[in-house]
This record gives structure tokens, C-alpha cells and sequence, in this order.
């Protein structure tokens, strides 16, 4: 989904994109790839696209003009993260053959491989700045800071205890935040060292990170929005509490993705066929992929659920994306509103 929360993209097994807006209307339909789109990322401006698939290619999309801006031919194995800079100028990929490729997103061209990590890059990251990139592995939480400049790694260290998941810098400060697939997300402090400030648990897999645009102090993830600084959320040893047991701001996702939640209380409960295999959160819209291969879009405030349902039974395609066929049913539902939190 596009950080303004007004796009989203979707990637089929046949190598078709999708981009849709929050209403549920497609806009774009690109034949984009010979095989299996596996990631999108949106740009930071949410003028482009970029697809990946097991084509080896990576392409970037100009959704103004619906055309492919650039093709970028990776020399390396699958790739397992993509991000681009603040201004959009760069993208950066990081692969499982454990190198980070740096591009040019106006002149297509490769400027610089970042290598060193002792196994596959799963999440990349850039300071506002432009001065660092960040870089997680998929080996014992690994987690590096790069020189972008000059490509030297200036410091690492071990940060979780499983494959790093997603890394986030906010616009101003020298924050980390960092999630991991053993379930905890941490905030970090980057002034020197790097020195541990929060860690919250959680039985859901921490997917995406994003610090709050105006302040550094609230982390927004795909199952709410996170409050760093408040007093007594530190934990000093690991309790894998839910997240509900910390407290939560605005929308999310309860920890087995049934309610959908505001300020850590249910409000509503999704019907038991449209329980997420994939789910994605920004702002006040919520995209959910199911099992069953349905895509729905959620406007919370308005406490109505957008549904595109296919016509043909699809295949989903868990952490990647779903199949969406040609032909699409629109249906209308309200969301059950809860009676009282539990």
C-alpha cells in the first residue's frame, strides 16, 4: 500500500500488476512480468511502482503515465527486500545471495554494491539524510549500518534472534526501529552505539515498520501504531505478551487478525471468511487478502468494508501477494460493530 494510504498494488502468479485506489477501482493493469510478481514497493511520493519477480527483472512503474520507466536486470539470487530513498531518487534491493544492489530510479543504471552480510538481505532502509542505509539479514537478526557514500559498513551488530523482518528511520533524529520473525520489534538509539531503548512483543508477525511522520516517539506497524516513549513498556525479559498488552494509537489488528482494533479496544469483528492470510494497514484503510484468494479494502472510519471478490477461485500466495483475476464481483458489507470490548 502507498504511505498516503490512497494506492495499492497487487501481483498475480501470471506476472500481472494490479494498482487500485482505496475505492476499490482498478487503474492500472500492467503485463509486467514472464513469471511470478513476487514484491511491490511504492515510492515514497507514491509516483512510482516497483515490481519484482522470479523473472530476475525488477521494473519501475510511472503510475502517472501507466508506463515502465525502467527495466533493472538483477545479477543476483531471489530478491528479498526493496526500498526506496526519501526523494525517490534511489532504490536499493537486497537479495539472498546477501549483497544490496544501490540504483539510479531516473537513469536505471547500478551505482554501487553494498557486500558483507553473512547471509540473505530482508529488509533495507534509508536515513532522510541519504548519509546511511540500514540493512537487515535473514541469519540471527543481523543488522547493519552502511555508509552510502563510499560503501563501507560502519557498524554491526545482532539485533534479534530470528530473520530480521522490516527497519525503519524516522524523518528527523537518529532512531532505529527494527522487527524480527521472532516476534519482537525494538527501538534503538543511533547517537553512538547503538543502544536498545524499547522492545515490544508479539504473537504476529511484525511485517511493517514506519515511524510517525510529525514525531519519532510513535512506531506504526501493520497491526497499530505504537507508543514508544510512554513508561512501562520496556521489557527486560522476553514475555511474548499480545499486542493489546501494550498501548496502542488509532487503528489496528487484534493478535489473531479477527478485530480490528482502535486505541488497543475491538470495534469491529471481521466475518470469519474474510480472516486475513495477508493484511496491510495505513492510516485509517485497511487492504486484506484471504486464503480464498479474495482482496478487501476497509475504510474504518466510515465503518464499511469494500470487498473484490473473484469470480474464479484464486490462489494465494502468503507474504507475497494474491492472484486476482480478470474478472471481479463488487459487494458492499458493514462490519459487525463489537458490543463491548472484552
Amino acid at each position: 500500500m502507498s504511505k498516503d494510504g490512497r494506492l495499492f498494488a497487487t501481483g498475480s502468479s501470471s506476472g500481472c500488476v494490479k494498482i487500485w485506489t482505496a475505492t476499490g477501482s482498478c487503474i492500472w493493469t500492467f503485463e509486467a512480468h514472464s513469471d511470478m510478481v513476487v514484491s511491490t514497493q511504492f515510492s515514497t511520493d507514491s509516483q512510482m511502482l516497483a515490481s519484482w519477480s522470479h523473472d530476475r527483472r525488477i521494473k519501475i512503474w510511472n503510475l502517472a503515465r501507466g508506463v515502465c520507466k525502467n527495466i533493472l536486470e538483477c545479477r543476483g539470487e531471489s530478491i528479498l527486500a526493496l526500498s526506496f530513498s526519501e526523494d525517490d531518487r534511489f532504490l536499493v534491493a537486497g537479495s539472498y545471495d546477501k549483497n544490496i544492489d544501490l540504483w539510479d530510479t531516473i537513469h536505471g543504471s547500478l551505482l554501487r554494491r553494498f557486500e558483507g552480510h553473512s547471509d540473505g538481505v530482508s529488509a533495507l532502509t534509508f536515513s532522510s539524510s541519504r548519509k546511511w542505509l540500514v540493512s537487515g539479514s535473514i541469519l540471527r537478526g543481523e543488522i547493519k549500518i552502511w555508509d552510502l557514500g563510499h560503501g563501507e559498513c560502519l557498524q554491526t551488530f545482532i539485533g534479534h534472534d530470528d530473520s530480521v523482518s522490516a527497519v525503519a528511520m524516522p524523518s528527523v533524529g537518529s532512531r532505529l526501529a527494527s522487527s524480527s520473525c521472532d516476534g519482537s520489534i525494538k527501538v534503538w538509539d543511533l547517537s553512538g552505539r547503538p543502544m536498545l531503548i524499547r522492545t515490544f512483543h508479539s504473537r504476529v508477525l511484525p511485517t511493517s515498520l514506519a515511524f510517525n511522520s510529525a514525531e519519532s516517539d510513535s512506531l506504526k506497524t501493520n497491526i497499530g501504531t505504537l507508543c514508544i516513549d510512554q513508561q512501562g513498556l520496556i521489557d527486560t525479559q522476553p514475555t511474548y505478551a499480545f499486542f493489546e498488552d501494550v498501548t496502542l494509537r488509532g487503528w489496528g489488528v487484534d493478535s489473531k487478525s479477527r478485530w480490528i482494533l482502535k486505541g488497543g479496544n475491538r470495534v469491529f469483528q471481521l466475518p470469519k471468511k474474510y480472516h486475513p492470510s495477508h493484511y496491510c494497514l495505513q492510516q485509517s484503510t485497511l487492504a486484506v487478502g484471504t486464503c480464498s484468494g479474495d482482496l478487501l479494502l476497509a475504510h474504518l472510519p466510515s465503518r464499511s468494508l469494500h470487498n473484490i471478490e473473484n469470480s474464479l477461485t484464486g490462489r494465494a500466495f502468503p507474504g507475497y501477494g494474491w492472484d486476482i483475476k480478470y474478472e471481479q464481483e463488487r459487494a458492499m458489507m458493514v462490519l459487525e460493530q463489537a458490543e463491548s470490548p472484552e
